[in-house]
């Protein structure tokens, strides 16, 4: 069982995955037109701004705007923080006991 990485403990450039509570998640438009997903996703040590710059037509309707999901990307520095880069996300309806705990 591998040991999880708590978002306090995220550095720059790394990989990340797991699940996380999610705060805020809307639909944004890029400078060229595009829609994003963006939000914050957390744990019990924090939160992190995220964006997801490939968003599948109806994700937004499938996820809560406030609640839980499974989340894998990237962090990412930007303007001196970090943001999260999601490249997969998925609703979690029914977070197990040890889940709620780590978030």
């Amino acid at each position: 069982m591998s040991t999880r990485t708590y978002i306090r403990e995220f550095r720059p450039n790394e990989r990340f995955g797991g699940a996380f509570s999610i705060q805020n998640a809307q639909l944004g438009t890029t400078r060229n037109g595009k829609p994003y997903l963006r939000g914050l996703l957390g744990d019990k040590t924090g939160t992190l701004p995220l964006r997801m710059w490939s968003v599948p037509e109806g994700m937004l309707d499938n996820l809560p705007s406030d609640g839980f999901v499974l989340a894998e990307g990237e962090t990412q520095p930007f303007q001196g923080d970090l943001q999260l880069i999601v490249q997969r996300l998925e609703p979690l309806e029914n977070p197990s006991d040890a889940q709620l705990r780590e978030l």
